[in-house]
Order: structure tokens, then sequence, then C-alpha cells
């Protein structure tokens, strides 16, 4: 198998900074696009649910778009304890930021809305689906309060695992 070229590698670290980061315990981070209804979902239900996981630190909701700095976007990425993506609307943005989080070893959670097939292989990813109106938008801020629990306790279990071995 041929390995990376030294150019290939020097240009990726200048694009994303490839050194290691530390994750920030009781950080996150919501990934979307630009539109009134991810708005919504923020404050509506990944706050609240974030909330009621005894998160309460300032939560980012982070717009991507053709302008968004890639180095920045990975780096978050890097040392954010919880990531939300939403791929409700198939930016390419927020799946090329999707990728990132994929390539390190990350397993964020991710939301679409009911009528919007998964790109690709995504099938095999667990994904939260719900419905923009009210009783959607309370069904999915209960959902995430749920799916927080337990991807917490995952994360923080084998943190737990890794220090004590």
């Amino acid at each position: 198998m041929a390995r990376l070229s030294d150019f290939e590698r020097a240009q990726i670290q200048a694009l994303l900074s490839t050194q290691p980061r530390s994750i920030i315990p009781g950080t996150a981070l919501y990934i979307s696009p630009q539109m009134t209804l991810h708005d919504d979902v923020y404050e509506m239900c990944i706050v609240p649910a974030l909330y009621k996981n005894s998160i309460i630190t300032s939560v980012p909701h982070c717009v991507v778009d053709s302008d968004s700095p890639v180095s920045e976007l990975y780096e978050q990425i890097q040392t954010t304890e919880l990531l939300f993506f939403d791929l409700t609307t198939m930016v390419p943005e927020v799946l090329y930021a999707l990728g990132l989080a994929h390539a390190i070893g990350r397993y964020p959670l991710i939301l679409h809305q009911k009528q919007t097939a998964p790109p690709f292989d995504l099938t095999a990813v667990r994904r939260i689906s719900y419905t923009p109106d009210a009783d959607g938008l309370r069904n999915l801020r209960s959902e995430l309060t749920r799916a927080i629990r337990i991807h917490l306790a995952g994360i923080r279990a084998a943190e737990r695992n890794t220090d004590a071995g």
C-alpha cells in the first residue's frame, strides 16, 4: 500500500493544523446551515436538552457556509465534547464538517427532518429525526435529552477506562 506523500501531508497540515487537541468536557456545538428552522431547533431543543443534562455552558451554534474557515471548524470539532449536525438540507459544508468529524474518530449526534433521506451510507449511523412543528420540536427536545444522557455516559465511561488503563 502506498504511503501518504510528504506533499499531501504538508498541504493538509497547512489547511487543518493537524496537531492533536484535547476534548473540553462540558462543551457542545451545533453545526447547521443558516436557516430560521435551525435557530428554532437550537433554542427550543438543543439548549434545553443540554441544560437538563447539566451542560450549562454557552453552546455555540456554528452556522457553516462557503465562507466558514475550515481550520477553525476543524479545531472546534476536535475540542468539543458533544457535537450535533443537522443534515436536513444536505448543505455541502455541513456534510464536509461531518466527514471531518468522522475522519478523526468523532461520533456526533445527527439530526434531520423526517422527510429527508440520509445521504449515501449514513443509514447505518444513529440519527434523530424530527418534524418542524411545535409537537415535533417538543418530541425532539425529549429525545435529545435522552440521547445526550446516553451519549455522555458512553463518552465519559470510555474516558475513565482510558485514564485507568
